[in-house]
């Protein structure tokens, strides 16, 4: 009879037998990495590679001649190189920040992967920042309502003011929060810059002024009560 081979498990410590560097029990969850010689879980590891992922990955550098890059993460001096340190050139970072930080394409800042997330708290994928996604947000909305206005009137059919930040859209019928009740996005900026590149002009809006806006709805008939104001599109002295 050959000799028996008695090992200890590197994870739990217990002894077996066989060749292997863990026992049946801790193999099912870990793995034995042979390049580094350590003992990772298996959700770092990809199947049909003799190496855990940072380790796979410190060999593909090696192999193909790649440069290790220094951790973009402050006062960290970890030297990797691997194929997902290398995905963002501008602030690459070692596998250990790769877990807690997030690198923004827009802002081209590091932040936690809590500034990442939607403003209810539940995690995103988005490569972008929350911060950054507001800002781009309100700025989309700000040319979405700019299209809209000077297609319905450069400035307020009213009074004539043409600052963009006090102006609206206000429905001559009266009928926009009717409108409202049945469908919260219905004669939003974006559904009307819709209905604009399908060719569609609605009567039934006008630019106006918040001013003129606001005195027009308080007025019986919709029109405006100032007396220094022409009568355009239906609004106008009452």
């Amino acid at each position: 009879m050959g000799k028996v081979n008695i090992k200890q498990c590197m994870r739990c410590q217990v002894e077996f037998r066989g060749h292997k560097f863990l026992c049946a029990t801790c193999a099912e969850d870990w793995f034995w990495c042979p390049r580094g010689e350590h003992i990772v879980s298996l959700d770092n590891t990809i199947t049909r590679q003799p190496y855990c992922n940072d380790c796979f990955a410190e060999y593909t550098r090696e192999r193909r001649g790649l440069p290790a890059l220094a951790c973009s993460y402050p006062d960290c001096p970890a030297l990797y190189g691997g194929r997902t340190f290398l995905r963002n050139q501008e602030k690459p970072m070692c596998p250990e920040h790769r877990k807690t930080h997030r690198y923004c394409t827009e802002c081209l800042e590091i932040h936690p992967i809590a500034a990442f997330n939607h403003s209810n708290g539940n995690p995103s994928k988005s490569g972008v920042c929350r911060a950054r996604r507001v800002a781009l947000d309100r700025l989309r909305n700000q040319e979405i309502k700019e299209q809209v206005l000077n297609f319905y009137g450069p400035g307020c059919a009213c009074c004539g003011e043409a600052f963009l930040g006090f102006l609206s859209i206000q429905h001559v019928n009266g009928d926009g929060a009717d409108r409202r009740r049945g469908d919260r996005n219905a004669d939003n900026y974006a559904h009307l810059l819709c209905e604009i590149r399908q060719g569609i002009r609605r009567d039934d809006l006008v630019t106006l002024c918040m001013n003129c806006n606001h005195n027009v709805g308080n007025e019986v008939g919709f029109k405006c009560s100032n007396p220094a104001h022409a009568v355009v599109a239906g609004v106008g002295v009452v």
